[in-house]
């Protein structure tokens, strides 16, 4: 790029003429002036052989920062210096006319995750600070940006753990057209409609998918829907965050949904999930019995109006509990001085989870419940029953305070429990259980104050707007459907397959749907050497794989580890060489591996990488090992946001935490035809040699093969743990993990679940140590039953233990599980599938039946529609019927595709004026009744619950 002669030329005189005859002699002033001083030492160093010419430009973007908050500039000036573009991005800098693009630069920088220094490329950083700047001058609400909501929730370039991607500009594109001449609100509720264009709701696994993913892909769960809506909002100038509770009380899982700010104040909505209006969703009543909501920002947010929860590195954390339900400031104390943070659990997934912390001497505010608190203390651990609500009055009504002492008692009460008895011919369980309880009562708060009057779209625009929406949502799933067709040559193709291969290679494409032409690519690509191998690739990989692969990464994949084929059996091969999925790192970019030697690591230090295949596999890893030892230094801490990078983001990064490096490491070493795979801590990983796996640690290259002593745990020879599980007085032979029970480790001063194990039969292996078993069962209220067990195993020992999973159904109230009764059959009728009314006395007819209202347009009701699909057969042998009445228009027609997705058989009636919803008196869905055949109602639930299936199961044993 050609420069102004005075661009360079004027700044060097200027330094000339002030005596500087060295870069030490820069005469700086303050920390950030030491900061610019090491800095340009840096680059006469490493990256500029003319240092005159790049000290004029480092002066002139050292003019630049001046305008930079100083709470942060010299970090953010430091951190760019260290970033692998950094010259690129100065050129970029000091091109532009104005110094915006340097403050916005500053900030993301100052609080950059780790991995985003490898990830977020120089021509990424450019087009999310040009489009962000660009919405904030031409939006029609850009008076209501200030500094705060500008840079916290419109101009960073990621949510939470997704991959980077290039989604501004394409996003901006599409939508700005839609949304210029709209009000702040509306446009915010038309964001929501075009992500809802391109996904809707789908369970998957817990790594984050991109935006551009969930797009091509069609289907995200509620955290990649977040993501898709708050990227679609950022990207027209709509402030933007993610809000999420860590765990729900009063059932298993969690949930994550958006805030968007607009006229003066933030209002919540579901990604992908539309209404006509602001602050509604189907989660807003489970909300407002959460224990804790998190509203989540991109840095420091400096003199917050909204109470911090807590703040970690790159990132601030706001507790917006009271803006969704009514809270209590819980005080806690103890016997002697806390030496750890205070621990905050919740019954959930099976086991008490750390829901929230707290340092020592604070408060936090916390939802209505009962809450486990734990710490550590000098004299050990200590615990304690929270309780945020009163039960002793006539309403269960929420405190304004409450306090608490840690006790040694507490701890041995809720969290070690009791030593169980030995399981002989007749096992006895050990009848000691605590009680969580979650009131559900008519929230006192007013959650957040009202918005500045704004004039908004009348009822039919707004309807006009959704119905353009649903036109456009359509299109796209068709688009999706003619991409997922195979052609008559790719059927050829697949047909000429050898073996097996052919059916595979169909039920693997059938995952792919979209991204079936990039697949089909990269099989023809493979082919050409007679490897149909890119099936294998695809089988080993998860389902976000399908849509990440593209054609030259997966084909160049295959290639590679077909260098290595000969070397190895057929299995060790395919799972630790074929094998691109090492953890649950991002594939969205998989490079080419052979990059230079990084810098900072002299080269004669390194043979070139093609030299590498000359040498013996373990002078291989040896190499390799130093390599990266030397290129990463220190590992980094964990931070909230950032994706698991893939080996070429941490060349390029030159920086990571353990687990991040060891997953990379990982992949490099297939990659040159070493069998590796992740050791059971994720911190370091373990090859194949001489027959035996064996530790090796990225950062430490001299304990390569070296059982470290803080490794020795995990290379003991484990012992078998056998758990008889008991359930209202007999045996429970269909305890599940995650659902009824899960093994823990306390030695922390918390509890923390163990949720790798791999149970057959209610047994696992596990390393030698001391544990606890906890077990647990759900009222229909939400109420959590649960018990803690002792575990004690030895090496190459079993042990075995008796477990209770009894709800203790003398100790509820009357209606735990018919939480309403059906008092005289309702009068309205409903349609069935020949379009005949009919009542649902008549749906009942003669034999119990299992009733379900709902509108499979939202998440719960799909969750639901999966929760009872391996229960038909069950529902068959106790000769109970399901029917389900579908309430209301929206979403009718994709009926049979939803159903068909969870696999159900379910006989369907309609209700489309919600005349039968309204009569029974229901008010949230999905609502579950099962009702006998005299009107009896053995159960009612509303809302969501994923321990649905507990609860009818608990029902059907009144079935007579």
């Amino acid at each position: 790029m050609k420069r102004h002669p005075a661009r360079i030329l004027v700044p060097a005189l200027l330094v000339l003429l002030a005596g500087c005859t060295s870069l030490t002699s820069v005469n700086t002033k303050g920390e950030m002036g030491k900061a610019i001083a090491e800095a340009l030492n840096d680059t006469q160093r490493m990256e500029s052989d003319d240092p005159l010419v790049d000290l004029t430009w480092e002066m002139m973007l050292y003019e630049r920062f001046k305008l930079v908050p100083e709470r942060y500039g010299e970090a953010s000036f430091k951190n760019l210096k260290s970033y692998y573009a950094y010259k690129e991005v100065r050129r970029w800098l000091l091109d532009c006319p104005t110094s915006e693009p340097t403050k916005c630069v500053a900030f993301l920088f100052a609080y950059l995750p780790p991995v985003d220094y490898g990830a977020l490329t120089p021509e990424l950083l450019r087009e999310h600070v040009e489009y962000a700047l660009k919405v904030r001058a031409e939006a029609p609400w850009r008076a209501q940006f200030t500094d705060e909501l500008f840079y916290h929730y419109i101009l960073p370039h990621r949510v939470s753990q997704e991959p980077c991607q290039a989604w501004r500009k394409l996003m901006h594109d599409e939508l700005w057209p839609r949304v210029k001449d709209l009000p702040m609100q509306e446009a915010a509720l038309e964001a929501n409609r075009y992500a809802r264009e391109y996904a809707t709701f789908q369970p998957t696994n817990s790594r984050d998918q991109g935006p551009l993913t969930t797009m091509l892909r069609g289907v995200g769960r509620c955290e990649e829907e977040m993501i898709l809506y708050i990227c679609a909002a950022r990207s027209i100038g709509i402030p933007a965050r993610p809000c999420h509770t860590p765990y729900w009380t009063y059932t298993d899982n969690n949930h994550a949904w958006c805030e968007a700010y607009a006229d003066g104040r933030w209002w919540f909505l579901g990604g992908c999930e539309p209404e006509l209006e602001l602050d509604r969703g189907w989660f807003a009543g489970p909300a407002s019995r959460a224990g804790l909501v998190v509203s989540t920002a991109y840095g420091d947010v400096v003199d917050s109006k909204e109470p911090v929860y807590r703040r970690a590195t790159g990132v601030t954390f706001i507790n917006s509990t009271p803006v969704y339900g009514d809270t209590c400031e819980v005080s806690i104390l103890a016997d002697a001085a806390i030496s750890s943070e205070v621990y905050v659990h919740v019954f959930n997934f099976g086991s008490l989870r750390p829901m929230a912390r707290v340092a020592a001497g604070n408060t936090i505010v916390l939802g209505r419940g009962d809450f486990v608190l734990t710490a550590q203390t000098k004299d050990g651990p200590v615990a304690a029953l929270a309780r945020t609500w009163d039960d002793k009055a006539a309403a269960p009504d929420v405190l304004a305070k409450a306090q608490v002492k840690l006790t040694p008692d507490g701890w041995k009460q809720y969290v070690l429990g009791m030593p169980s008895p030995s399981a002989g011919d007749e096992p006895g369980p050990v009848d000691v259980h605590h009680w969580l309880r979650y009131p559900n009562a008519p929230r006192r708060g007013k959650g957040r104050a009202g918005a500045t009057a704004q004039k908004q779209l009348t009822l039919e625009q707004k309807q006009s707007l959704r119905d353009a929406s649903n036109t456009r949502q359509k299109a796209r799933d068709q688009w999706r459907a003619e991409r997922s067709k195979l052609t008559p040559e790719d059927e050829k193709l697949i047909a000429a397959l050898p073996g097996d291969y052919p059916e595979r290679a169909r039920k693997q494409l059938a995952r792919c749907g979209a991204n079936t032409p990039e697949i089909m690519s990269a099989i023809r690509l493979t082919l050409r050497l007679w490897d149909p191998w890119a099936v294998d690739v695809l089988e080993l990989g998860d389902e976000k794989d399908c849509f990440e692969w593209r054609a030259t990464t997966l084909s160049e994949s295959v290639m590679r580890a077909r260098e290595w084929k000969n070397l190895w059996d057929d299995p060790t091969w395919r799972s630790f060489i074929l094998n691109h999925r090492v953890q649950n790192e991002s594939n969205y970019i998989l490079e080419q591996f052979l990059l230079p030697p990084p810098k900072g690591v002299v080269e004669a230090e390194l043979p070139e990488n093609a030299a590498l295949r000359g040498l013996p596999l373990f002078k291989r890893k040896a190499i390799l090992n130093d390599r990266w030892a030397k290129l990463l230094g220190k590992p980094c801490e964990r931070t909230s946001f950032g994706h698991i990078p893939g080996v070429g983001e941490v060349y390029r990064a030159r920086r990571a935490t353990k687990q991040n490096a060891a997953v990379a490491f990982a992949k490099e070493l297939r990659w040159w035809g070493i069998p590796t795979r992740m050791a059971a801590s994720g911190e370091w990983v373990e090859v194949l040699q001489d027959g035996s796996w064996q530790p090796c640690y990225p950062f430490e290259p001299e304990n390569s093969g070296k059982v470290k002593r803080e490794a020795e745990a995990a290379y003991a020879q484990p012992g078998r743990l056998t758990v008889s599980f008991m359930r209202d007085g007999g045996e429970y032979p269909d305890a599940q993990a995650w659902r009824d029970f899960m093994l823990c480790r306390v030695d922390k001063g918390f509890v923390e679940p163990l949720e790798d194990l791999e149970w057959k039969e209610n047994a696992c292996e596990v390393a030698p140590g001391d544990y606890v078993l906890f077990t647990g069962a759900r009222s229909g209220r939400g109420d959590v039953c649960f018990r803690s067990v002792r575990v004690h195993v030895e090496s190459r020992q079993t042990t075995r233990i008796v477990a209770d999973c009894t709800l203790v159904r003398e100790e509820l109230d009357a209606v735990e599980l018919a939480s309403r009764k059906l008092d005289s059959w309702p009068e309205a009728k409903v349609s069935g599938a020949d379009s005949k009314l009919v009542t649902l006395q008549e749906i009942v007819g003669d034999k119990p039946t299992l009733v379900i209202l709902l509108n499979t347009n939202d998440e719960p009701a799909r969750r639901l529609l999966a929760l009872l699909a391996p229960m038909q057969d069950e529902f068959k042998a106790r000769g109970i019927n399901v029917a389900a009445i579908y309430v209301g228009k929206e979403g009718r027609e994709d009926w049979e595709k939803r159903a068909t997705e969870a696999g159900v058989s379910i006989t369907l009636y309609d209700d489309p004026e919600q005349t039968l919803f309204q009569e029974i008196g229901a008010t949230e869905q999905p609502a579950v009744l099962l009702l006998t055949q005299g009107g009896e109602t053995l159960l009612w639930h509303e809302g969501y619950a994923l321990h649905m299936p507990q609860l009818i199961k608990g029902a059907m044993r009144w079935v007579k």
